[in-house]
């Protein structure tokens, strides 16, 4: 009877035991389980580190393991703290979830990284660029990307070694292989051009003009080519053959390169001042000016530019043809102008009869043979004499009388022609001092 009831006892407690071990297991359950919920509710909601606290507290449970990794990925990008990302992300978590939307809000964060990721690419903020990959695993084609933007960013902070490294490992990715190419021909280039020496040059800048495109290539190709033409330009120079010298360096007028602007600009001086001195010479004072005149304070243009301007002439009749010389008529012109005038009187066939100037508020007097004749008339302020008379700021017309250029002075007459200064009415079209 007594061993009877000690197995009806044993029996209860186990049963007992078995009821709380199971309530313990259910209850645990539960709490794990609710815990669960708030964190992928939080993770759903982007709250993507408080989440990974909360898988954290529950363990292996499920996969809470792995989303408290993957939370504290994104969370770590989000906050831009890569370096940290990557610690997790070296853990490679991976999850499949039966919860779909907590699901979704994996993937979807992997989708929106990979989207950012690709967007700073394209600003070029490659390193961390590259970092975001990196923390992505095999998501889409994250991993060559990593691999691709990390050699970009090398490359961008001058590791060519690394770029090619980089590069090289993911040929088969974008234009990688290309870049390496390109990475291993610059670098050539460079280090011929660190040399110095002509031959060096010449190669490196044949090298630098096959990648244009590439980084600074372009402007390193000129770098090359421009010190080769500087010293045979300096050399022209030295020996005053400023002409030579400024084809050379005119060829790339706003080259960089340290002394390339003095001397093109001194060659040109060179020239101009030249230039200016032969119209000065041939009496073409007006042109002369305008040269001197840009040329500033360089040698003595400013002063050569004042002797240009001439002053009026001291006499009235520059200039008479024998040919039309005769005492048959008497010819006065008027001038009612406030400035000079400039009167070339023609025959009938175009031969120049006579030059007068005349200032301002004066007339001119003179004899001439009879016969038909047309008149050019210029005004302005300032004399260049005869050949550019009153430069490009003067006044140039032909005249009409009564209409007509050519009107005919008759012997034993005296004449007297002016603007609005008696004499036959004159008017007049205006023409270039080209045609005057």
């Amino acid at each position: 009877m007594n061993k009877k009831r000690t197995t009806t006892i044993a029996g209860i407690v186990a049963l007992v035991v078995i009821l709380c071990v199971g309530g313990y297991i259910y209850h645990d359950r539960k709490v794990k389980t609710e815990k669960f919920e708030a964190a992928a509710a939080l993770f759903k909601n982007g709250s993507y580190i408080p989440a990974a606290k909360g898988f954290e507290e529950i363990g292996g449970f499920k996969d809470a393991d792995k989303l408290a990794a993957i939370g504290h990925i994104y969370g770590e990008l989000d906050a831009g703290n890569y370096e940290e990302a990557l610690k997790y992300a070296k853990k490679d978590p991976k999850v499949k979830t039966s919860n779909e939307e907590l699901q979704k809000a994996v993937d979807d964060g992997r989708a929106n990284f990979y989207t950012q990721a690709k967007e700073m690419a394209g600003g070029e903020e490659y390193e961390s660029s590259s970092k975001i990959f990196s923390c992505l695993g095999d998501y889409e084609d994250s991993k060559k990307a990593a691999t691709y933007y990390e050699g970009h960013a090398k490359l961008k902070d001058g590791d060519l070694e690394g770029a090619i490294q980089c590069f090289d490992k993911v040929k088969d990715y974008e234009d990688a292989a290309k870049l390496s190419e390109n990475c291993s021909v610059y670098k050539e280039a460079s280090d011929l051009q660190a040399k110095g020496d002509d031959e060096s040059l010449a190669k490196a800048a044949e090298l630098f003009t096959g990648i244009s495109s590439f980084q600074d290539s372009k402007d390193r190709a000129l770098a090359c080519k421009s010190v080769a033409m500087f010293r045979e330009a300096k050399a022209l120079a030295d020996k005053k053959d400023y002409d030579g010298a400024y084809k050379i360096l005119n060829q790339y007028p706003s080259n960089p390169y340290e002394g390339w602007r003095d001397l093109h600009k001194e060659c040109s001086n060179q020239m101009n001042y030249k230039k200016a001195n032969a119209f000065y010479k041939d009496e073409h004072f007006y042109k002369a000016y305008m040269i001197f005149r840009t040329l500033g304070d360089f040698k003595d243009s400013a002063q050569k530019a004042k002797k240009c301007n001439r002053g009026y002439p001291s006499k009235k009749i520059l200039y008479q043809n024998p040919d039309y010389q005769s005492s048959s008529v008497e010819f006065t012109i008027k001038n009612s102008a406030a400035r000079g005038t400039y009167i070339k009187l023609y025959s009938g066939n175009d031969k120049l009869a006579a030059r007068i100037f005349i200032p301002a508020h004066d007339s001119a007097t003179f004899s001439l043979a009879s016969g038909t004749y047309h008149i050019n008339q210029a005004y302005g302020d300032t004399w260049y004499g005869k050949k550019d008379m009153f430069g490009d700021s003067g006044y140039y017309t032909r005249c009409k009388v009564a209409g007509k250029y050519n009107f005919e002075l008759k012997s034993g007459y005296r004449y007297t022609m002016g603007a609005g200064a008696g004499g036959d009415a004159v008017s007049s079209e205006t023409v270039g001092s080209g045609s005057f």
